[in-house]
């Protein structure tokens, strides 16, 4: 479906669609924090806001890239009905996602083949805090 545009993309700690339709969207982010690599994000949600022609089925395809290229997990496909005033909201549930190196980790959007926008996020690493209390 060519004229499909990609209105809305993000990562956040949880999202919902109300039954009236509404999106809810909470704990926006764009940075990860591991103490070690590899390592996994035990979960989090990919969301997308996509438009085009009302009443139309279309086939939208998540996939992230490493900072090294490679791909960091098999491409997610969703088949998603544009609504009908024109826009669907895309929710999707990630759990365990592999972080095997830290640096800008890259989320696309595609459809029948064509790029319809992406997003860069980071793995950062970060030491250990430790949890001894000194006593003065």
């Amino acid at each position: 479906m060519s004229d499909l545009k990609l209105e809305f993309l993000t990562l956040c700690d949880f999202a919902m669609t109300s039954s009236e339709g509404k999106l809810s969207v909470i704990g926006m982010f764009d940075r990860m924090f591991v103490t070690e690599t590899p390592a996994k994000f035990l979960r989090f949600f990919i969301v997308a806001i996509v438009s085009g022609k009302p009443e139309k089925e279309a086939k939208i395809l998540f996939n992230v890239q490493t900072p090294s290229k490679k791909k960091a997990l098999n491409p997610k496909e969703v088949v998603v009905k544009i609504g009908s005033g024109g826009r669907t909201n895309i929710i999707t549930d990630v759990g365990n996602f592999p972080l095997p190196e830290t640096g800008e980790y890259k989320l696309s959007v595609t459809s029948d083949g064509k790029v319809l926008g992406s997003i860069s996020f980071f793995a950062s690493k970060v030491t250990a805090q430790s949890n001894k209390k000194t006593v003065n």
